[in-house]
């Protein structure tokens, strides 16, 4: 009994340690009320585009370590759109939403065998949205991902995670940066 209290303070001891490490050695995004955080060893890039009458920005946040592959790209609305679809509606926009995001990465260039899963309804940070998983080859890599679309406070955001290391999806430094987003 008593090793396994030591363990497990052990485990909380380490878990604080990475928590307070990632906290210290943070950056913030932000932009049109839209902000989040991400750790200083990203790099980030932003650039505002406009489709169909509808101003975007769209911001990639990838690793300076050339020994692990993170992408997270964020493309938001500048201005609240939610308005336009009735309720029953929002979720097949999600939907191709997320769609649209997996087709133009499908036809990137190196991009070759596709396979996903999706778009299926979900929540993120207690919010409907629609999600798809994928794994692709890029050149002799195989990379994972996830595109996740939802709306905040009436802006369509979608969100495209990308790493080699499945696991890197849904913990440290994407989970750090997915809990972060918000709307003022």
């Amino acid at each position: 009994m008593k090793r396994i209290a030591i363990f497990l303070s052990i485990i909380l001891a380490i878990t604080l340690n990475q928590t307070i490490c990632i906290a210290q050695n943070t950056r913030t995004f932000s932009k049109d009320n839209f902000s989040f955080k991400y750790p200083s060893k990203y790099q980030v890039e932003s650039e505002d585009i406009s489709n169909f009458g509808i101003r975007m920005t769209m911001v990639n946040v990838s690793s300076l370590d050339d020994d692990y592959l993170a992408e997270y790209a964020v493309t938001y609305t500048s201005n609240p759109i939610q308005y336009l679809y009735k309720d029953h509606e929002q979720i097949m926009m999600l939907k191709t939403r997320a769609t649209d995001a997996l087709d133009g990465f499908k036809e990137s260039e190196g991009i070759t065998n596709t396979k996903h899963t999706g778009p299926f309804e979900t929540t993120f940070k207690n919010k409907r949205a629609a999600k798809i998983t994928f794994s692709s080859q890029i050149l002799i890599y195989t990379v994972y991902g996830e595109i996740i679309s939802f709306f905040d406070k009436g802006h369509l955001v979608v969100i495209m995670k990308m790493t080699d290391n499945k696991s890197n999806l849904s913990s440290g430094d994407f989970l750090f940066i997915d809990n972060s987003i918000t709307f003022k």
